[in-house]
């Protein structure tokens, strides 16, 4: 791979003025004997840039070890150079080392054999390869391979609360991890873990790696394959095993890969004591999965404000859905999922929530695909989509207990599609102050409201083919306002069904300019509306082309020019030479509520109505008629509301 310089710009201005320290001295932490790099640097000062050459004769064993016993500081004008099977070793003795200066190193190169004490390695700038201390990366499966968590967590610690620093996982490898492995930039800026190869975690290791409290830093995480599958709808189950936990970063650029791995891909939480806080934070991209190599979940947020968002997600096959808990100022671009098994997508108590494009999927019709609910302390508000689908979920979106904070916005979907759905497209309990656009195509049950859900609650909905009803109101709902076309409902031609369903007594049940179109005579009605109703119906089509379906069992309050539900007629009836009363044939499919009548004559002036009834009413004249006579009327109902 060539060799490698972990500070460029210095290496390319450097002169090529170079030192070679003896590693036959036991310490070069001291002045020694002969050339120790602690006399090297004594001479050299701050000031020059120079090489300091650490060579390695393989006839004389495998390595050559440059020892420090005594706690040393090389500055950042020091290149150190070394040959492959040349080490920076530390002893028993607890030496502290840092090195501000560049490293040249083959990537995969071992350069430091420490550990062996509990002195502490800082490299201080530029980066550093897990190679350089140890890490093999020769794993091929879960348990399998050398455990490289020491080397790991050697490479973290000596970038622990280094600003600017690196750490880079070469490609060509796997690595095995069987304890948790933490980097700490101690809220210093510019750092970055980048894993260009995977990490494999072994069974049972808790959080695998822990990347903790910095500012403007960069990320590149890889999983494969390992982890235990447990309820990861939950924040915190039992023995729960997490690849990646992020915690107390701020203003972040983040890319997640997770193959097969059965825990919980990425964990996003709230910062701790005297981190920074957990915030800007923007995932580019997040893969999980391909079929039958998806993960347990890809991941859990529960931080507080000013999250960040998400480029484009591609989730696939994953057992448990993404669940943003809590957390506000979520934005997400793309998230396009195939889920398997457990639950999709949560957004519980959420506040400044936007979404560009979910295309959500299960396949097996037994996941809520698209979940918006209330926390255990905050409601869900200030929610937009732009654009959903939700297809061969068990519901495609259900909302629970949205809006019911007064003072904040509440939900919007502008296009919700949803398709072939085991139970719902759409299932609404107890909302309020939502606005929906839903097209639902075969769903089981296009859309279903129920529980309070009231006050300013929007929705158009296009419905085909539901396989019942496209729409049911449940008893507690109220001041609902509903647009759209309902197309063919019923179509598994069970029983008593109809296209939609109106149980509500509630007030303000407004449909405007609603069509509903039947041509199958599946449904029982076009729409069924309990008997003692508060149901509005402004414009719209009720149209039966074929089949017995009827259009009304009960009469709505108010109808107010519906083609195909006839509510006002107008006629003139001609009483009969010698006769007082006749009856009419109104036409119109709900009983009058009023008839005026014209008399054309002197001898029906006076004229009343009786037996106003569902198929006619009868005029009646105070006396019989010399001769024929027409009378005027016009007669209507349900056309004005109290």
């Amino acid at each position: 791979m060539g060799r490698w310089v972990n500070d460029l710009y210095q290496y390319l201005s450097r002169k090529e003025v170079v030192f070679t320290p003896s590693a036959s001295e036991l310490d070069q932490g001291v002045l020694g004997d002969e050339v120790t790099i602690k006399r090297i640097v004594d001479t050299v000062g701050t000031d020059k840039t120079v090489t300091i050459k650490l060579r390695h004769d393989p006839v004389n064993g495998d390595t050559t070890s440059y020892i420090f016993k005594t706690t040393d500081v090389i500055p950042g004008n020091i290149f150190i150079d070394l040959d492959p099977g040349a080490l920076i070793k530390d002893t028993t003795d607890d030496a502290d080392l840092t090195i501000n200066g560049p490293i040249i190193a083959e990537p995969d190169q071992q350069i430091f054999d420490w550990g062996n004490g509990s002195g502490v390695l800082t490299i201080g700038k530029g980066l550093v390869y897990v190679g350089w201390f140890g890490a093999v990366g020769d794993c091929t499966g879960v348990g399998v391979g050398t455990d490289d968590s020491i080397a790991t967590q050697t490479a973290f610690d000596a970038v622990d609360g280094s600003a600017y620093s690196t750490v880079i996982f070469p490609p060509g490898h796997r690595y095995r991890v069987s304890n948790t492995c933490t980097i700490n930039w101690s809220g210093k800026y510019g750092g970055s873990l980048i894993m260009n190869s995977p990490m494999t975690p072994d069974v049972v290791v808790g959080n695998a790696f822990e990347i903790l409290d910095g500012r403007y830093i960069t990320l590149d995480l890889w999983v494969r394959d390992g982890g235990t599958l447990k309820d990861y709808s939950i924040a915190d189950p039992s023995d729960a095993e997490q690849a990646f936990l992020i915690r107390g970063i701020r203003d972040a650029t983040i890319d997640v890969k997770g193959d097969n791995y059965k825990g919980r891909v990425c964990r996003v939480s709230k910062e701790g004591a005297g981190e920074e806080k957990t915030s800007k934070l923007q995932f580019k991209s997040f893969n999980t999965g391909t079929s039958g190599t998806g993960c347990g979940q890809s991941i859990y947020i529960d931080a507080t404000s000013a999250f960040g968002g998400f480029g484009d997600m591609k989730l696939f096959y994953d057992e448990y859905g993404p669940v943003f808990y809590e957390t506000h100022d979520i934005t997400i671009q793309l998230m396009d999922t195939i889920f398997q098994g457990n639950s999709g997508v949560v957004v519980s108590g959420c506040q400044s929530f936007w979404a560009d494009v979910f295309s959500l999927g299960d396949e097996t019709q037994t996941v809520d695909l698209l979940t918006i609910n209330d926390g255990s302390l905050l409601h869900s508000a200030n929610i937009h989509i732009n654009s959903l689908f939700a297809n061969k979920g068990k519901n495609g979106v259900v909302l629970t207990n949205i809006g019911l904070d007064y003072d904040v916005g509440s939900l919007i979907i502008d296009a919700c599609m949803t398709r072939d759905n085991g139970e719902h497209g759409v299932y609404i309990t107890d909302c309020r102050g939502m606005k929906l656009g839903v097209d639902s195509v075969e769903d089981e049950i296009g859309v279903e409201i129920v529980g309070a859900s009231s006050r300013n609650l929007f929705i158009d909905l296009r419905s085909l083919s539901a396989k019942k009803q496209a729409l049911i109101v449940g008893a507690s709902a109220y001041q609902l306002e509903f647009t759209g076309v309902v197309q063919n409902a019923n179509r598994s031609e069970t029983a008593t069904t109809s296209a939609v369903d109106i149980n509500s007594t509630g007030r303000d049940i407004e449909f405007n300019s609603f069509t509903i179109e039947e041509a199958t005579g599946y449904p029982e009605y076009l729409i069924d509306i309990v008997s003692s109703n508060n149901v509005v119906l402004n414009g719209g089509h009720f149209l039966v082309s074929a089949g017995a379906t009827i259009i009304m069992n009960n009469a709505p309050k108010v109808a107010r020019g519906v083609r195909g539900y006839k509510t006002e007629a107008t006629g003139v009836a001609t009483v009969l030479n010698g006769n007082t009363t006749i009856a009419v044939s109104h036409g119109l499919d709900i009983t009058p509520t009023s008839v005026i009548l014209t008399g054309t004559e002197a001898e029906t002036n006076a004229l009343w109505v009786t037996a106003i009834g569902s198929s006619t009413f009868t005029i009646n004249v105070s006396g019989a008629v010399s001769a024929n006579r027409d009378v005027y009327w016009s007669a209507n109902g349900l056309l004005s509301q109290d």
